[in-house]
């Protein structure tokens, strides 16, 4: 239950700091890669939307699968190490209307396949989107998806 607390504590700051902070880069065959639209690069992260998994559930709400791949280790508390090529599959939900944004679910895994953490985030706390950041850049290209 710890791990899964941290967990979600990081990824909300990946997503306040980065913006729509969580994807990243397909490790899947070329063919498939090119699903995945390419959205934020940074010198810890590589993130990516898939873009076959764009729904819409109500009126101005969007769902997508979100990519991310450290590019380097990362520390956890109670010890937990992140290394480099971790990845971070996490579902999440964007109300275009009010430009808000929040976390459904998500699922770590090694470099290796294996996975190392899962949950979701029941209750969630919606966060704004701030005009001009990289989340507002992703919004728009989630939000003009059909």
């Amino acid at each position: 239950m710890a791990g899964q607390t941290v967990v979600k504590r990081m990824m909300w700051r990946w997503i306040w700091v980065c913006g729509v902070g969580i994807g990243a880069i397909s490790m899947a065959a070329p063919a498939r890669a090119a699903r995945w639209h390419e959205y934020l690069t940074t010198t810890s992260v590589a993130a990516s939307i898939d873009r076959n998994s764009l729904r819409s559930n109500h009126i101005g709400h969007k769902t997508f699968l979100a990519r991310t791949v450290l590019k380097r280790g990362e520390r956890r508390a109670y010890g937990t190490r992140y290394r480099p090529g971790t990845v971070i599959l996490s579902r999440q939900e964007i109300d275009c209307r009010r430009q808000r944004i929040r976390l459904v679910d998500y699922v770590v895994r090694d470099p290796g396949g294996a996975t190392l953490d899962t949950g979701n985030a029941a209750g969630a706390h919606w966060m704004r989107i701030r005009p001009g950041t990289l989340a507002a850049r992703s919004a728009a290209y989630v939000c003009a998806r059909r």
